[in-house]
């Protein structure tokens, strides 16, 4: 008798956070790929503000998929900020200017390490409005006490700003 293989679309999912007046607030996780459904948050309308620190893969059909949710988005005159954005999130911002163009980041999470012990770890960076290289906070390894490094150059990570 063979071996049955079972495949499955990992998934984007998400906790809509809030809702008033000033917008809506939605944390989104998971994965965007070929079979991502934006379901309900096609039928946001006004400001939102989408959290992407559970994003942690896109790939090149989710990146279509999110572009075209993003475009439904704006014809509908949908103002989008995005926040904490994943490593994985920002190298898509970073390869498509066409992605950045189309949100507003408020916010990302810089991936670091320690020059000493090595250890890794992301840090919440936030991005002033219209800034082309953002602070760089200075935060500590809690190991060893160390100055933590960016783990990727600055101006290649941070890249995308430069699109605006």
């Amino acid at each position: 008798m063979g071996k049955r293989c079972i495949v499955t679309m990992a998934m984007l999912h998400w906790k809509i956070t809030s809702r008033d007046p000033a917008g809506t607030h939605a944390v989104l996780y998971g994965e965007i790929n070929e079979a991502t459904d934006f379901g309900e948050l096609t039928l946001l309308r006004g400001r939102i503000v989408f959290d992407l620190t559970g994003i942690r893969r896109i790939n090149s059909f989710g990146v279509r998929q999110f572009l075209g949710f993003l475009d439904a988005l704006h014809d509908q005159k949908v103002i989008v900020e995005v926040e904490k954005c994943s490593p994985a999130v920002v190298s898509q911002l970073n390869m498509l200017p066409e992605f950045s163009r189309k949100v507003s980041v408020r916010s990302v999470q810089a991936p670091v390490e320690c020059p000493k012990c090595l250890g890794e770890r992301e840090v919440l960076v936030e991005i002033p409005r219209g800034s082309r290289r953002p602070p760089q906070p200075i935060y500590t390894c809690e190991e060893c006490g160390c100055v933590l490094e960016m783990s990727e150059p600055e101006d290649r990570y941070y890249a995308f700003l430069s699109e605006h």
